[in-house]
């Protein structure tokens, strides 16, 4: 995202900020959980 550099791209980027993590994952289902996971490998790979 940072690398668009548009208002999109800084307006995602501001909303990340203000996630809070640790509810999110408190919370999260197990397919969510997955689905990150899944995500993460593949942007690791590149």
């Amino acid at each position: 995202m940072r690398e668009r550099g548009d208002a999109l791209a800084e307006m995602v980027m501001e909303k990340l900020k203000a996630v809070d993590g640790r509810c999110l994952i408190e919370s999260a289902s197990a397919e969510f959980m997955s689905f990150i996971e899944d995500a993460y490998w593949c942007l690791k790979s590149q």
